[in-house]
């Protein structure tokens, strides 16, 4: 997959949190080889502790549980529909869900509120194959492939569903079990792949963005096409961040004419997270 398609990332602190003390509770992991490209977006609760924590932890988790048991079915997704396969999807569900469980059970004596405090999170993910793509979520977030936009969510009452809540349940899991599972919400032939980009849910304020000025500038934030379009996010891996984090800047300016200072403040009030993956151009 690395002679085929080339990935970039970012992440930048939302508005409200920088402005309440928190910390970023994104996290992204990328990783691609001749045989495998995979990309996980997590979003860790806002009412979390230190919902970071397990969101950086789940995405290193659900990359390297998907990369090892790949080969093991392999066979399988050589058929075609076979990434529809939900035993693997299933089993990475369970993998990861019982090293979250045993991290925790080492880190105090209430499990419940160690998942509470750290490990809930949504996740959005990518994994594209020589054979098929497929896009896959657990809670909210968004995705784009080949430019169509997908919003994930929201969930009643804003409260998406998390993979924690499989080991401490949840009023929402018990109704609705089939929430912990990952949903496959695309599969196509990777020959049909032209870009990808998965993102957290802040990724739709910058949707709602695009037409309005950068903070202190005239120039747009523009649409977000421009993150797979633009190869310099591709040629330098910090890019994309760069971009974030200019959209969501406080500036203050002097007004000569007015004679005063104004303030611009950031676009972005959540944490905005996004990965995205293209088709490599060949000359």
């Amino acid at each position: 997959m690395t002679g085929l398609f080339e990935l970039a990332g970012g992440t930048v602190i939302g508005k409200d949190h920088r402005i309440s003390g928190k910390a970023n509770q994104d996290a992204f992991r990328r990783f691609s080889s001749d045989e495998l490209t995979v990309a996980v977006v997590c979003d860790g609760c806002s009412e979390g502790k230190h919902s970071e924590v397990g969101s950086q932890i789940a995405t290193r988790l659900i990359v390297e549980t998907i990369c090892r048991l790949y080969p093991r079915y392999l066979f399988r997704f050589s058929m075609p529909d076979a990434m529809g396969s939900y035993p693997f999807w299933r089993r990475v569900r369970q993998d990861v869900t019982a090293e979250i469980r045993s991290l925790a059970n080492k880190m105090g004596p209430s499990l419940s509120q160690v998942i509470n405090e750290y490990f809930l999170f949504t996740v959005v993910g990518v994994m594209v194959t020589p054979f098929e793509t497929v896009v896959f979520s657990l809670g909210d977030g968004v995705f784009v492939l080949n430019g169509e936009v997908t919003r994930l969510g929201p969930f009643e009452g804003n409260r998406p569903p998390y993979l924690g809540y499989g080991i401490t349940g949840s009023k929402l899991t018990d109704e609705r079990p089939e929430l912990l599972e990952f949903t496959l919400q695309r599969i196509i032939p990777t020959s049909e792949v032209g870009s990808v980009l998965i993102g957290s849910d802040g990724v739709e304020d910058l949707l709602r963005v695009a037409s309005q000025a950068m903070p202190g500038k005239s120039e747009l934030v523009g649409s977000i096409d421009q993150f797979w379009i633009n190869d310099r996010y591709f040629t330098n891996p910090d890019n994309i961040r760069r971009r974030l984090a200019l959209i969501n800047r406080e500036i203050t300016k002097a007004d000569w004419p007015e004679r005063r200072l104004r303030k611009f403040k950031g676009l972005l009030p959540d944490d905005t997270t996004l990965v995205v993956v293209r088709r490599k151009v060949t000359s």
